[in-house]
């Protein structure tokens, strides 16, 4: 009996390592999946291979979105002009009613420029003539006189001509009628000239005023 004892431990030792031998050939080898029956693609078997496997987005993509739009330029909405700028601004092609081009419509200087001489003549008892007359065919202070007297029928005496013509009497008061130093005397703009009423050229605008004095002028200072 002791004898067979090593024998039958060697049996058992053989059953052992057979069993583990099969055990370790029984475990499922990991192999691509086989479709039973039917020849497989690569890519029928890629795709088997992938079932099951959820893929995740890396999140680098999430963050590189958020710089992408960070990143992206800012739309700003157009501004409308105020209502009174475009009121200021007439349309292309056509004109500001409120501004005329139109020659026109501007006033016209020449017209507006004074061509007449205005003549006063006050004798020792006061105001004679204040009158205006044209200066079409008047070139001295004698014409203009010479015009108002005629288109008033003022009576005009004078003597000499030229520049050297000298008023003697305006409207039937004469020189000396009130003494030894009164007679006629003239004044433009409000000055004395130091030239005869007939060689004094006059211009549009002026005032000519002939004055009766009594001394020579010095009642009129």
């Amino acid at each position: 009996m002791n004898k067979l004892i090593p024998f039958i431990m060697a049996i058992c030792l053989l059953c052992a390592c057979s069993a583990q031998d099969k055990g370790e050939s029984a475990a499922p080898a990991q192999s691509t999946p086989q479709v039973t029956g039917v020849s497989a693609s690569p890519e029928a078997v890629k795709e088997s291979a992938q079932q099951g496997t959820q893929t995740v987005k890396p999140e680098q993509d999430t963050a590189e979105q958020s710089s992408d739009a960070a990143a992206a330029p800012l739309l700003t909405p157009a501004v409308r002009p105020p209502a009174d700028a475009q009121k200021a601004s007439p349309a292309p092609g056509r004109t500001d009613p409120t501004t005329s081009t139109n020659p026109s419509a501007q006033p016209d200087a020449e017209e507006e420029q004074d061509d007449t001489v205005s003549v006063v003549i006050t004798g020792p008892d006061g105001e004679l003539l204040n009158t205006t007359v044209e200066t079409t065919e008047i070139k001295t202070a004698y014409d203009a006189l010479s015009a108002a007297c005629a288109a008033n029928s003022l009576q005009l005496d004078i003597k000499g001509s030229g520049a050297a013509i000298y008023i003697k009497g305006i409207a039937g008061v004469m020189e000396f009628d009130h003494g030894p130093l009164s007679g006629w005397m003239y004044r433009v703009n409000g000055e004395t000239p130091s030239t005869g009423i007939g060689g004094y050229e006059i211009k549009a605008g002026d005032t000519l005023n002939l004055f009766y004095t009594q001394s020579f002028g010095k009642d009129e200072q």
